[in-house]
């Protein structure tokens, strides 16, 4: 400033300068001299001039040369220059000190006066003009600090807005470089990191940066949906948008915003994955059933890992009541399901599996630290110390049963409430899908059950019909003959001998079936004693031998005394007749069964094995079947036998087991039954229910009155009875037994329970009520044989119960100790 008033004056002569100097002397202003142009422009170079006196004529430059210099240089280009001239007074120099940017041009002498105050003009304008300057100056430096103030505040402004905000915010430049985050960002990305990585889910970073290059090459505004978080606090659904801001017709940064659209983008997404996963599932019925569960089903619990975590696992229990479950994972693309294999993983899924209630832990790192002990406190701590931070564990139920469990799992974030609800309306959906399958296979395993019991009983119908058939038709043709008399003695004699031996064959087919008919509908009962099991086998034996010779095998017997068990004598001899007559059946002539009854600890053993045809490997589960027999059989039957063997063994308490090596490799069956008493000696009334009776009954003297309706049936028992000396009266009904008790009281009644008048339970009871009747001895006669029915008559009012076919023998024996019983009873009591 203070260089403002300064006044260069040129001239080569120092008179000349020295006059300048006292004119402009009382200025005030300092004056400086130069002797010449050069000297003049190193003068403008040091200091400001407000106004130069310039001499047109000086030697090696004159007044105009240096004007034009002083003109092209910025510092000096506005400075007044006045021309001094004593003799360049023509126009023409005239015009050209003005060309060269002269203000004034004078003439020597000049009046001093005159020259001052142009001088001073110039002076005090410099002045005025460097004052303007200086406020020209501050007024731009404030402008320039209040244009930075505003700045700064509206970019605090800014930045304060977009740290209130949800969304994410940031600023890149027009290379896509980060420049500004908001604190969303910073509270998300670790160690206030600006890279997209930091916060981008890894899933969705190609994606991300794909579409993030694309905008920046086409310029123009980008949007999309992805995640955005980190592993600890987990990753929601944004709506992601970059907008570029532009200035002066470029591109000068990128503006981008990202809006939390979780809630939405999971409704839809749940929408569509529940309605795919029903689709999938629904399309398991048409791929075929599996009992371990729909084959859509891994696929499924796949899809939902984008929305319901990092890995799912579903433990589905055994549909038929075993122990082994079937136990599937699926988890998410990197994650390491190493940790599902943990012993520890699988406390949840039990216990829920247990108690059908859901366990859920939204947060477990949150909920570990409000729980301290006990079981869930336990788990918290297992799941914390496998990586699991959310944690969903869910029973899959179908019509009140509980089929299994699913779990789902996040390795980072926690669960909300919409998480469980969509979780629990895909677990239904996939229990109803799981049961249903299973319920197809079961219909179509029944279906196939059906079919081969339909097959199987046209085959039994069949076989039936040619097992009747065979000792029908001996018995039919061998009394043919002999009632045409065309039989000599030998030959009548072994007639009697086929008859006999089929009728009894004919009788065991039907009590077989009896026996199987018993079981299925869960009437067959047992009288249970304790029961030497070596003299079951042994009586078993005897009963064989007949044929065993006649096939001549060799029977090697070997009978271990080892104690009694609880059971029903006669039908533990079934059991093993039922598997010698099997033996014997299968075994070629000249060939060996081996009889062996031991003891294995508390049970019992007995062992059957035979050098026949053996069991092939595919027949053998199916051997102890009904009506199942296998199809390269050469010896046919019912195929009855073996499943009542196993019936009448697990009611004992005990099993029954086949092995065999193969075809032509014979076959052992073992039977295992619990010892009760460990006894060594049979008492009386065991050794006569292990045995039947023998010998032929006297029945001389006994008066008998017979009911039956059947006219041959009453032929038979009166011819049997009056064989053995009896005297007998029959009659056809009810009605004519009452008469006939009217005329005269028998020894002793025996009477059949089906009659066409009334059936002998009433009539029973009608005698009963008769005086002098009470104590009359009576058999029952029945074709139903069972001990139910047997219960039944004796409660009645009979003393005893025989099955048809009757067999002379034991009719006779049963009337004759009826009989000797009541004249026991008659001597005690009058003695």
């Amino acid at each position: 400033m203070n260089d403002v008033g300064n006044i260069l004056i040129v001239d080569d002569e120092p008179s000349n300068l020295l006059a300048l100097e006292a004119i402009l002397e009382p200025l005030g202003q300092k004056l400086v001299r130069a002797t010449s142009g050069v000297e003049a422009l190193k003068q403008a170079l040091k200091m400001e001039f407000s106004v130069v006196l310039l001499d047109v004529q000086m030697p090696e430059m004159d007044g105009f040369e240096a004007a034009e210099l002083l003109r092209k240089r910025p510092r000096t280009r506005d400075v007044p220059i006045i021309f001094l001239t004593a003799i360049s007074k023509d126009r023409k120099f005239i015009a050209r000190g003005y060309d060269v940017g002269a203000v004034d041009y004078l003439f020597k002498p000049y009046e001093p006066d005159i020259l001052r105050s142009k001088v001073a003009v110039f002076v005090d304008l410099a002045k005025k003009n460097a004052i303007i300057r200086t406020q020209a100056e501050e007024l731009r430096r404030l402008s320039e600090r209040e244009l930075a103030d505003f700045k700064r505040r509206s970019e605090q402004r800014y930045a304060d807005l977009a740290d209130s905000m949800p969304e994410i915010v940031w600023r890149a430049d027009a290379t896509g470089a980060v420049r500004y985050t908001n604190r969303r960002w910073t509270e998300i990305a670790k160690n206030g990191d600006t890279d997209f990585a930091a916060i981008v889910h890894p899933e969705d970073l190609d994606s991300f940066l794909e579409g993030w290059r694309g905008a920046l090459l086409s310029g123009r505004e980008w949007e999309t949906e992805l995640r955005f978080g980190n592993p600890e606090q987990g990753y929601r659904f944004h709506l992601v948008r970059a907008t570029p801001r532009h200035e002066e017709g470029h591109i000068e940064a990128w503006i981008g915003t990202s809006t939390e659209i979780d809630a939405r983008v999971r409704a839809e997404r749940a929408l569509r994955l529940l309605a795919d996963a029903s689709r999938r599932l629904g399309a398991s019925l048409d791929s075929g059933p599996s009992s371990a569960g729909p084959p859509e089903l891994e696929g499924v619990l796949g899809s939902c890992l984008t929305l319901l975590g990092d890995a799912a696992v579903i433990d589905l229990v055994d549909p038929n009541g075993g122990n082994e479950r079937d136990r599937r994972r699926v988890t998410a693309p990197g994650i390491d399901g190493a940790f599902l294999d943990d012993p520890r993983f699988g406390l949840g899924p039990a216990t829920v599996s247990y108690s059908n209630r859901p366990e859920i832990y939204f947060d477990v790192k949150e909920e570990l630290e409000s729980t301290h002990s006990g079981r869930g406190g336990d788990h918290l701590r297992f799941l914390e110390e496998l990586g699991v931070t959310g944690y969903m564990c869910l029973p899959l139920a179908s019509r009140g049963r509980t089929i299994g469990t699913l779990t789902f799992v996040r390795r980072s974030g926690r669960y909300e409430k919409s998480d469980v609800e969509l979780a629990e309306d895909l677990v239904r959906r996939i229990a109803v899908a799981i049961d249903n399958v299973r319920l197809h296979e079961t219909t179509e395993r029944r279906r196939e059950e059906l079919e081969l019991a339909n097959k199987s009983k046209d085959v039994f119908l069949a076989t039936l019909s040619h097992e009747l058939r065979t000792p029908l038709n001996a018995i039919v043709g061998w009394t043919d003959m002999m009632k045409s008399g065309a039989l000599s003695p030998e030959e009548q004699a072994r007639a009697f001998d086929t008859i006999d031996r089929n009728a009894h064959a004919l009788n065991g087919l039907v009590a077989d079936l009896l026996d199987v008919s018993r079981i299925v509908t869960g009437t067959l009962k047992l009288d249970s004693k304790l029961v030497g099991i070596s003299s079951v086998v042994e009586a078993a034996i005897e009963a064989a031998r007949p044929q065993c010779a006649n096939k001549r095998i060799h029977l090697d017997v070997s009978l271990g005394n080892v104690g009694y068990v609880r059971g029903d004598a006669g039908r533990l001899r079934q059991v093993v007749a039922n598997l010698l007559s099997n033996a014997v059946k299968f075994t070629p002539a000249g060939g060996t069964i081996a009889v062996r009854v031991e003891r294995d600890g508390p049970m019992s053993r007995i062992m059957i094995k035979d050098s026949g045809e053996g069991i092939s490997a595919d027949f053998l589960p199916h051997v102890f079947e009904r009506f199942r027999q296998a199809e390269d059989a050469r010896a046919r039957g019912l195929g009855l036998g073996l499943a009542i063997v196993k019936h009448l063994a697990e009611a004992h308490g005990g099993t029954v087991s086949a092995a065999s090596e193969g075809r032509g490799a014979g076959a052992t069956f073992t039977v295992t039954l619990p010892i009760d008493s460990e006894q060594t000696t049979a008492s009386d009334e065991e050794a006569r229910a292990s045995n039947p009776p023998s010998g032929q009954p006297e029945l001389g003297g006994i008066h008998v009155l017979v009911v039956e309706d059947d006219p041959d049936g009453n032929e038979l028992i009166t011819t049997i009875l009056s064989r053995y000396g009896a005297r007998v009266t029959s009659v056809g009904t009810a009605a004519g037994a009452l008469e006939a008790l009217d005329a005269e009281v028998p020894t002793i009644l025996v009477s059949d329970i089906g009659l066409p008048d009334a059936d002998g339970i009433e009539l029973i009871k009608t005698v009963r009520a008769r005086e002098g009747l009470g104590t009359l001895p009576a058999i029952a006669l029945t074709a139903y044989a069972s001990r139910q029915d047997a219960a039944k008559a004796i409660a009645a009012g009979f003393d005893a119960h025989v099955a048809k076919p009757v067999q002379p023998g034991t009719l006779g024996n049963a009337v004759a100790r009826l009989v000797t019983r009541g004249a026991n009873a008659a001597s005690s009591s009058a003695a």
